[in-house]
């Protein structure tokens, strides 16, 4: 059920000022109350609470935001070092130690030079020499 009446939204727009009127009447009695507490505080002689800090908590305060400063900027700069020792700890990827190996095998490397530079086992030399090296020119089982 659909009402375009006008008077319906005049009537909401009434109830609607209604309720910011009672709103700001509430606030305003709320302000005069909090002024009547500071009244009689300060006839008691005691000064109402107020935002000021003493010097020695102001100066804290002052070391803090320089420390939280300094602490976000550290922050900073141990994420800049984390990406650039990222970048240099993925270098360009080498040749396996394998396939280094083999091609060693395949230029003529001995087996005491496979297993130093390579850091085979001299078995694992052996095999890659006699897969990968040169020919020998005797005869063949």
């Amino acid at each position: 059920m659909i009402i375009d009446d006008p008077t319906i939204y005049y009537a909401l727009l009434a109830g609607k000022a209604f309720v910011l009127l009672l709103a700001t009447i509430v606030l305003l009695s709320m302000w005069r109350q909090t002024r009547r507490v500071e009244e009689q505080l300060a006839e008691l002689g005691r000064e109402p609470v107020q935002d000021d800090k003493s010097d020695a908590a102001k100066q804290q305060l002052i070391a803090s935001l320089r420390l939280d400063k300094r602490i976000t900027d550290i922050q900073r700069q141990i994420a800049g070092l984390a990406v650039t020792e990222q970048r240099t700890t993925n270098p360009v990827p080498r040749p396996l130690p394998i396939e280094n190996a083999t091609r060693m095998a395949r230029h003529g490397a001995s087996v005491e030079e496979l297993t130093r530079t390579c850091g085979l086992n001299i078995g694992e030399a052996e095999l890659l020499k006699k897969l990968h090296g040169e020919p020998t020119t005797g005869p063949r089982h």
